[in-house]
């Protein structure tokens, strides 16, 4: 009787563990499917579900919590910032310290998931990062006011006190379209080392050039990556890559196709009329010739 209690009780824990706002199928079906196949029975009826808020509009930056499942930070174009502990089923609003409802970049802290950054700017005009100490209960600025928009946010993952920002541009409603279209030089890659006190202008390309995005590699998180927003300087050779490895950065540009001459048409395929079995009757007899 024990063992029948035990086994509907962790049936029952297990559907509610996988019924979390991100459903990773591939991660953590596949391996176990080698080992078991009753797992795949199991989990064949999953389909992917909508877990709300119902009241924040877009979903524009996720961020969750390592060791922690059922705990996730979602940012808004113009609704604010939500957090769920409960993997999804419930939501509650928690930015309401911050002035500023367009979150544009959201990051948890691996090395200690109490610290959160928050970067502001998408739907509306935003007036920096703002960081909280205590999993967002409370919210303090953290600089950055005159970027105007927050587009990405990487967290060192030893050290919480470095932090890096990318400043880029937003969408096209209102006071925005004025800032899209006006030049700025406050765009580009910002880092701090003092958990927002001070911040350095690292990566400044034009005054048109935003940041889309910035990631690390895990296995070495000095080497890091941002991808920008075509500006002027750079024509239209396409929006460039840049890599630092901390000390030094360059640009890792994508490959080009090669273009034909323009001298002489490029070769086209020859297209034969005969039957299939023409054709192979046709390499034969040259191959006889041939040997």
């Amino acid at each position: 009787m024990k063992s029948v209690r035990f086994r509907g009780y962790r049936m029952l824990m297990t559907r509610r563990a996988v019924a979390v706002v991100v459903l990773c199928a591939g991660a953590f079906i596949a391996p176990r499917a080698t080992a078991q196949q009753s797992d795949v029975e199991f989990f064949a009826g999953m389909r992917w579900r909508l877990v709300g808020p119902n009241r924040a509009g877009r979903v524009w930056s996720v961020a969750g919590v390592p060791g922690s499942p059922a705990v996730y930070y979602i940012g808004t174009p113009a609704g604010g910032l939500w957090k769920t502990t409960s993997g999804g089923t419930t939501w509650v609003p928690i930015s309401g310290a911050i002035p500023v409802t367009a979150i544009g970049a959201v990051a948890v802290a691996a090395s200690n998931s109490d610290i959160v950054y928050v970067g502001t700017g998408k739907n509306l005009l935003g007036n920096g990062i703002y960081k909280s100490a205590d999993a967002g209960a409370t919210w303090q600025h953290a600089g950055l006011a005159d970027t105007k928009y927050i587009t990405a946010l990487l967290i060192d993952p030893r050290d919480p006190n470095i932090v890096i920002a990318g400043a880029g541009s937003g969408g096209n409603f209102g006071s925005m379209v004025y800032y899209n279209n006006n030049p700025t030089p406050t765009r580009g890659v910002y880092r701090t080392t003092d958990g927002g006190r001070t911040w350095a202008h690292t990566l400044f390309v034009d005054d048109q050039s935003g940041v889309v995005d910035i990631v690390s590699d895990t296995a070495q998180p000095r080497v890091v990556f941002a991808s920008l927003t075509m500006g002027a300087s750079q024509g239209q050779t396409g929006p460039p890559v840049y890599r630092s490895n901390g000390s030094t950065r360059r640009v890792c540009r994508p490959a080009r196709r090669p273009r034909p001459s323009r001298s002489r048409p490029a070769p086209k395929a020859a297209v034969s009329t005969r039957s299939p079995a023409a054709a192979m009757k046709a390499a034969s007899s040259d191959q006889t010739t041939a040997a």
